[in-house]
């Protein structure tokens, strides 16, 4: 999987770029069996996403058809944080990305598969700066049936954390949401309430049993 190195963590886009040469330029390597040569293509590929990567943080937005491109093309592990380094770009940058969301939509919506901690930890981030995105573009409705779906996948995936963190989003945006929302949200609420209630239920029968 790409990740960021610490320079590129830390906004030194230079730096960062003197790191990726490093392992960019791995061709004059002679004598490769098979293996190495692998091992060399993995990362001339790191290389090659890393490069996209500080482009788009630092605005060169010319690469971004380039790099929708790229993470179509690569592992499905990759699309997450592609889309986080898109949606930190637009922000920064100040663009629209509906287009790229639209595209991937469909490729992102398919939450069962994020399973693991670390799938799990890449969706939250993409799903908060989603968030973001649609208040900076000013589109209220987006944010909010984002904010929405959060919630309940949060609530699928019993991520208490990740419930909080959508339960103040949404009341930050209280006023901007439409009655079909607050129902929903009332609905999402309320169902929460009712599990606690039958669990903790549940808990004080199963001590009481196990005092007889």
């Amino acid at each position: 999987m790409f990740k960021r190195n610490r320079t590129q963590k830390l906004g030194k886009y230079p730096e960062a770029r003197m790191c990726i040469q490093k392992y960019a330029e791995l061709g004059w390597i002679k004598g490769l069996d098979d293996e190495g040569i692998n091992e060399v293509k993995y990362y001339c590929n790191i290389a090659k996403a890393n490069t996209y990567v500080l482009d788009l943080l630092e605005g060169k937005t010319g690469v971004l058809k380039e790099y929708v491109e790229f993470i179509r093309n690569s592992a499905e592990e990759e699309l997450l944080p592609g889309l986080i380094t898109i949606l930190e770009s637009s922000i920064k940058y100040n663009y629209s990305v509906d287009w790229i969301l639209s595209d991937l939509k469909n490729n992102v919506n398919d939450i069962e598969k994020y399973v693991t901690n670390v799938d799990i930890r890449y969706y939250e981030e993409y799903i908060y700066l989603l968030v973001m995105y649609y208040y900076e573009q000013e589109n209220m409705n987006e944010a909010i049936n984002t904010i929405l779906e959060t919630l309940i996948f949060s609530i699928k995936i019993e991520n208490d954390t990740n419930l909080k963190k959508s339960v103040v989003l949404f009341e930050l945006l209280r006023e901007h949401a439409h009655q079909s929302q607050l129902q929903m949200y009332h609905n999402i609420m309320e169902k929460i309430i009712v599990k606690e209630f039958t669990n903790e239920k549940e808990n004080v029968l199963a001590y009481s049993r196990s005092l007889d």
